[in-house]
Formats: structure tokens, C-alpha cells, sequence
């Protein structure tokens, strides 16, 4: 990925290219803050954007971008600049940048790259992602009183936030998994993918008894099937939605922040 940063629009072009290859909040009208994605068409091929923009407690708008679903992810734009409704992003990796308009219901910022190839323009227009959620922007699904935090003593204690990714033989989607005890005994838990707008789904069932773990989530017909390792760190198993079968792994990346263990 290190020729990635050398100058050009055509390395732009490339890297997108190879990514393909390899796989064979409600703002106002004249905020640029949010999520905004694009198809950025090179002929044959077509690789998708995503834009996030946020504002500083100073004022200052910064910005990352993932191209596609193989490529670089969270990689920074070097500069933004936003004379309303001028809007220009600045990708000092590749020497190019991106020029455009926000349009007047703030819903789309229409415009192209400096250089595409053959040396010409590329028009790239960004809409604004209805479906992004801002980090903290949304309540947990689970109830006030439930535990998250789990025992460090017990290595089978299941509660916790665990994290992976699904291979669905398309698109990769990350995975957000929490699950918390209630005070009668009983488990609880919730399924969020950052990639799909980060919002959490309650499950229906979720049964627990150490090493294994069966959750449900009716609305989506899914199910999670797996065993805890005998270190309490992996959750290894398979997702049942729609018929189809995938190997599925959870690692436990943090402790939730409860004050009930």
C-alpha cells in the first residue's frame, strides 16, 4: 500500500483499481458535518467513497475517507475548506484534490477531481448518508440496569463488547456485539454494524451456558451460534441469516463502561 501515496491522480485511480482486483443525524443545510458517500467511476470499474466530516470544539472541520470495501480505510484529508458553498478536499497522498458545490438543500456537494485519467477531470458527486450515526449520538438498545462489565476473575464471565468481521462472500461488514446480565439472571444483548449505520438491534433470545452461546435476532432472521475460549478473549462459531451459514469470530475489545458489575 506504500505506492499508494505517491503523487498523482492515476495512483488515486490505481489503488482503487487494486481494491477491486483483490476481491475478483440531522445537520443543517448549510453544514458540511456528517456522512457523505460516492461512486467514483473509472470505466469498467466503479469503487465507492465514504466521507466523514466533523467539527472541532474550535471550529476547525476535519475529515477521513475509506475507499471501497477493500481499500485503505480512515485515511485523512489533508485539508478542508468550506467557503459556503464552495467545498475543496485536499488529498496530499495522492497531489490531487477534490473541487465542488454543496447544493442549496445541502443534500449532495456536486463537483470533480482536479485530474482524472488522461489527465482530464473526474466528476465525483457525494450525497449525504441518511443512514450514518454519529459515535454517541444513540442510546443503547439495552436496558439502565443491566451489568456489562465482566468479572476478570471469571475467565467464563460472557458480558462485554465484542468485535469482528463478517465475510458474506461480498461485502465485509464489521460487527459490534455487546451483551449484559440483568439482575433476575437473564442475558441480553445487542448486534451493530458500523458499516450499516451503527445502529443497535436487540436480540430476541440470547442463551448462555458456559462455553456456548446461541442469540437471536428475529427482526433480521439471524442467529448466532458459538463457544467462548477457554481464555474468555474469542468467541468462535457461525451466522445463520437467510438460509446461509458463516464462520463467524468475536474478540473481546473492551470493557463497557457500568458502574454495575
Amino acid at each position: 500500500m506504500r505506492d499508494c501515496f505517491r503523487p498523482g491522480i492515476l495512483v488515486f485511480v490505481s489503488c482503487i483499481l487494486a481494491a477491486f482486483s483483490s476481491r475478483a443525524a440531522s445537520t443543517s443545510t448549510g453544514d458540511l458535518v456528517g456522512h457523505w458517500k460516492a461512486i467514483l467511476d473509472v470505466g469498467r470499474f466503479k469503487m465507492r467513497l465514504d466521507l466523514a466530516i466533523e467539527r472541532t470544539k474550535e471550529g476547525k472541520i476535519l475529515a477521513t475517507t475509506d475507499m471501497g470495501e477493500d481499500g485503505p480505510r480512515n485515511m485523512p484529508v489533508s485539508a478542508v475548506l468550506f467557503n459556503p458553498p464552495d467545498v475543496r478536499l485536499e488529498f496530499d497522498q495522492f497531489g490531487t484534490a477534490f473541487m465542488g458545490r454543496l447544493s442549496t438543500d445541502g443534500r449532495s456537494i456536486q463537483g470533480q477531481m482536479e485530474e482524472g485519467p488522461g489527465g482530464g477531470p473526474l466528476p465525483l458527486t457525494f450525497g449525504r448518508d441518511d443512514n450514518w450515526v454519529p459515535p454517541g449520538a444513540v442510546k443503547s438498545a439495552l436496558p439502565g440496569e443491566i451489568s456489562l462489565i465482566p468479572d476478570p476473575k471469571a475467565l467464563d464471565d460472557i458480558r462485554g463488547e465484542w468485535g469482528g468481521t463478517l465475510d458474506t462472500g461480498g461485502p465485509r461488514l464489521r460487527l459490534i456485539l455487546k451483551i449484559g446480565r440483568m439482575p433476575d439472571g437473564s442475558f441480553m444483548s445487542t448486534l451493530a454494524s458500523p458499516d450499516q449505520g451503527g445502529v443497535e438491534m436487540l436480540s430476541n433470545a440470547a442463551d448462555w451456558k458456559a462455553p456456548a452461546l446461541k442469540m437471536e435476532w428475529k427482526r433480521i432472521k439471524g442467529t448466532l451460534t458459538a463457544d467462548l475460549n477457554p481464555e474468555g478473549t474469542e468467541l468462535a462459531g457461525t451466522w445463520e441469516q437467510g438460509g446461509r451459514q458463516m464462520s463467524l469470530k468475536l474478540h473481546r475489545v473492551k470493557v463497557a463502561n457500568d458502574s454495575k458489575p
